[in-house]
């Protein structure tokens, strides 16, 4: 919960800048969706375990708990950078060089 806090301050911080016109930067809101969505994963796998606790012989605490990694990889392996170091057989340019004039 903590790392979510404190992505949840940067984007905001980041947010009032390019409000005021500080930076010119733009605010990755999929990465606090993202964050957000693997919290709220964690957070009913956390109540399922207290449901374990009470109710030992369930299997459904310990089949959510099992489908933490595959979460995992659908939130944050979807990602359109990830997603594109994976696909190797593409021999497309998947970045580009931006030059940034510091003379100002």
């Amino acid at each position: 919960m903590g790392f979510e806090v404190s992505i949840g301050v940067s984007l905001v911080r980041n947010w009032r800048a390019v409000r005021s016109g500080i930076s010119n930067g733009q605010v990755d809101l999929s990465l606090l969706f993202r964050v957000f969505c693997f919290g709220f994963y964690v957070f009913i796998g956390l109540i399922l375990s207290f449901v374990s606790i009470k109710a030992p012989k369930s299997p459904v605490p310990d089949l959510w708990l099992a489908s933490v990694g595959l979460s995992v990889a659908l939130i944050f392996g979807t990602q359109r950078n990830v997603l594109q170091a994976l696909r190797f057989w593409d021999k497309t340019p998947r970045w580009q060089e931006k030059r940034v004039d510091l003379t100002t």
